[in-house]
């Protein structure tokens, strides 16, 4: 805006500069200039006519051109390129029917545990959630060799593979680099977990108020640790249970909702009372709460498996399915009975 209103007042200038020019008349000669010559003292003769020169005729200077001043160029700042997008995060590990393996139900010996692999994949499971260690396991893989082995065939069979660890939250340091080393594990012959997931139930700490800023800091500081874009689940009490509600008051629901990607919800009825209509309500209960409260994808889990029967089995599924469950499974594998599993195969729809 400023440098056209200059532009215009240079333009103004040379217009009246150059009609002053057109309009000015050569100046008059001021004197003449008369040469005389000296007279005879015999004869005169007539004198000659003066001999007028005329003074040089003065001649208006061209206008001197004056160039308008170039505007200014303000060099625009050059656009910096856009961040990328955030890549969408999978949560497919935590779609349909589940097997859980805890550290008790196996050793380091790969024999241990492969043959529970290969039964769970005929049963038509789609995860495998594995137990990587303990809070109070001397490393982060407590089964190293039988670790790697249930991964690897397990992929090699086109399940998925959720490895979990339960913080107690006394040891933060440890808790955090026990949860990344399934992160970024990588076995022998170049497979990863295909998501990680801490149980968040210890009460170690006894006063809730800390344990939820440890429960925060620790979370945090593993999704801070995890690769762009890596799937990570939050095992979570029951909304359902008066206990943890006593003992709990202060989960941070919404802050869990925040940091993970999916909630997964251990309504376990068999807790209150082993039936189908306990199942069913439990099941909606938690799947319905936990979903409000975080914003979250729901895998509800269901257990304890071998209090469960085909009717409280069917009641679970049928619950899970009708409040929107993006999957299911029955705590644990080894205690399932055998007539379940016809039920729980409707959970992968």
């Amino acid at each position: 805006m400023a440098d056209g209103r200059r532009c215009a007042a240079s333009c103004a200038a040379l217009i009246v500069l150059a009609a002053s020019a057109s309009c000015a008349q050569p100046p008059r000669p001021s004197s003449l200039r008369v040469v005389a010559t000296p007279l005879p003292t015999a004869t005169p003769e007539p004198t000659p006519a003066p001999t007028v020169v005329p003074a040089p005729v003065a001649r208006p200077k061209a206008p001197v051109s004056v160039a308008a001043p170039k505007p200014r160029v303000t060099a625009r700042p050059k656009p910096r390129p856009a961040a990328p997008a955030p890549r969408p995060v999978s949560i497919d590990a935590f779609r349909g029917l589940g097997a859980w393996i805890d550290v008790y139900d196996f050793n380091d010996d790969p024999q241990s545990i492969l043959p529970a692999v290969r039964d769970i994949a005929a049963r038509g499971v789609r995860t495998l959630y594995l137990e990587t260690a303990r809070f109070n396991s001397p490393s982060p893989f407590l089964f190293p060799r039988a670790n790697a082995a249930a991964l690897e065939e397990s992929h090699r069979l086109g399940m998925k593979v959720v490895a979990w660890y339960p913080p107690d939250f006394v040891d933060l340091n440890r808790d955090v680099a026990y949860t990344l080393a399934a992160v970024n594990y990588v076995s022998p012959a170049g497979h990863r977990f295909d998501a990680v997931a801490p149980d968040i139930e210890r009460l170690d700490i006894k006063d809730h108020n800390e344990r939820t800023a440890r429960l925060l800091d620790y979370s945090r500081r593993v999704r801070a640790g995890s690769p762009a874009g890596y799937p990570l689940a939050a095992i979570t009490i029951p909304t359902s249970s008066p206990y943890y509600r006593a003992q709990w008051p202060s989960f941070p629901w919404a802050e869990i909702g925040r940091i993970y990607d999916v909630a997964m919800p251990m309504a376990y009825w068999t807790g209150r009372k082993a039936d189908a209509p306990t199942a069913a309500s439990l099941t909606a209960e938690n799947l319905r709460d936990t979903a409000r409260m975080t914003g979250l994808p729901v895998h509800v889990i269901g257990g304890v498996a071998d209090q469960i029967d085909l009717a409280q089995a069917t009641a679970y599924v049928d619950a899970a399915l009708a409040g929107g469950s993006i999957g299911g499974s029955l705590y644990d594998y080894r205690t399932s009975r055998e007539e379940i599993w016809a039920p729980l195969a409707r959970v992968n729809r």
